[in-house]
């Protein structure tokens, strides 16, 4: 007799775990479906991919710039769009003009870093700080025996309105 009511038992334990583990399963399911969800209606902590363009926004600037540069290779070819402050000088050393869309960021001795990416454009140039929009292609080229990482503008636009000019994340 205590044979049969302990294989009951144990069914019954089977039984109900499995019908709790269904619940937690459907139950994990919709939570992963509502945070997917909520990551698509807050657009702005992805690189967002809208025809064709790899759009850099605000919230994860630092962390989307950095995996582009670090990973050249998987975004080469693709294009990009990013905002930022115009930053171009001559460099007398290379005999060459350096052209940047950038932001500031953390740096070494506090918040006196920036992020962004060297940019080639046959275009006119901007003013030195002039909030810009940038859309090229990522292209890999070397300088001696370095690779190195830019963009290759098709469209370069002076914006009005600014974006926000520090990123920390």
């Amino acid at each position: 007799m205590k044979k049969y009511l302990l294989a009951i038992y144990l069914l019954l334990a089977v039984f109900c775990g499995a019908c709790a583990i269904g619940d937690k399963v459907d139950a994990d399911a919709n939570l992963a479906q509502n945070a997917a969800a909520e990551v698509n209606d807050d657009l702005d902590l992805l690189i967002v991919p809208s025809k064709d363009v790899l759009e850099i926004k605000e919230k994860m600037f630092i962390t989307q710039t950095n995996d582009i540069l670090l990973n050249a290779q998987t975004y080469e070819g693709k294009t990009i769009k990013v905002e930022g402050m115009y930053f171009g000088y001559f460099d007398t050393y290379d005999n060459r003009d350096y052209n940047y869309v950038q932001r500031r960021s953390p740096g070494c001795c506090g918040n006196d870093g920036t992020i962004g990416f060297e940019f080639v454009y046959d275009g006119a140039m901007p003013e030195v700080d002039d909030w810009i929009e940038a859309i090229g292609q990522i292209e890999i080229f070397k300088v001696g025996d370095k690779d190195r990482v830019r963009l290759r503008l098709s469209q370069l636009t002076v914006k009005d309105e600014r974006g926000k000019e520090f990123v920390s994340n």
